[in-house]
């Protein structure tokens, strides 16, 4: 079958059903959607009000879940969190600042990772786009862009690798979402309980 026979195929009906039975079983969708770190994703995700699939979309973009990650510009474990950065959400939290070594911790990296995504959702009043295209490029560089070309919104990731980015999260952020990685209990508030032991987490 040639190429262009195969795309067809799988924009079919019949293809498209192939490929939704292939992604419901555990390898595929391991493969193409991995949490390794479930728990400790869910738990910081309740901490920060975030949805759970979207930080697993962002880990999943930065990083592949990989704890070790460094990129070249100093940006640190699986949620690629630079140490100016976690100092700025601890500040705004009122915990202590992690160091960059435990930042390659998966817990206390998620939790700063899904802190940062609540504060950028937050700023931009809940504009997805916005907040995404914040995380990679930064607040201060979408804020210039965002200002000169408010009138075209519809075209807002012009930044580079930025709209690359952004795409690939959303599309990682609907996979996580449909293919059943995470129950409604997963969404609940976070226990007093648990935001104790979050916030000491984060101390650690």
């Amino acid at each position: 079958m040639r190429v262009r026979g195969v795309w067809a195929f799988f924009l079919s009906g019949i293809g498209l059903v192939l490929l939704a039975g292939a992604l419901r079983t555990t390898t595929c969708r391991d493969l193409v959607y991995p949490l390794p770190y479930r728990e400790e994703l869910v738990r910081a995700a309740r901490m920060a009000q975030v949805d759970p699939a979207l930080v697993a979309a962002v880990a999943a973009a930065e990083s592949r879940f990989r704890p070790e990650r460094r990129s070249e510009r100093g940006a640190i474990g699986l949620m690629q969190i630079m140490e100016e950065t976690a100092r700025d959400v601890a500040s705004r939290q009122g915990i202590p600042a992690p160091t960059s070594t435990e930042l390659e911790n998966p817990a206390t990296n998620l939790l700063f990772g899904a802190l940062y995504l609540r504060y950028l959702l937050d700023r931009y009043e809940g504009d997805l786009d916005l907040a995404l295209m914040a995380y990679n490029a930064g607040p201060g560089r979408v804020d210039r862009w965002d200002e000169l070309h408010r009138p075209t919104k519809a075209k807002k990731a012009r930044i580079g690798e930025t709209r690359h980015f952004v795409a690939r999260v959303k599309f990682l952020y609907r996979g996580y979402a449909t293919w059943g990685q995470f129950s409604n209990a997963d969404f609940r508030r976070p226990t007093v309980l648990e935001s104790a032991s979050g916030a000491l987490e984060g101390e650690r």
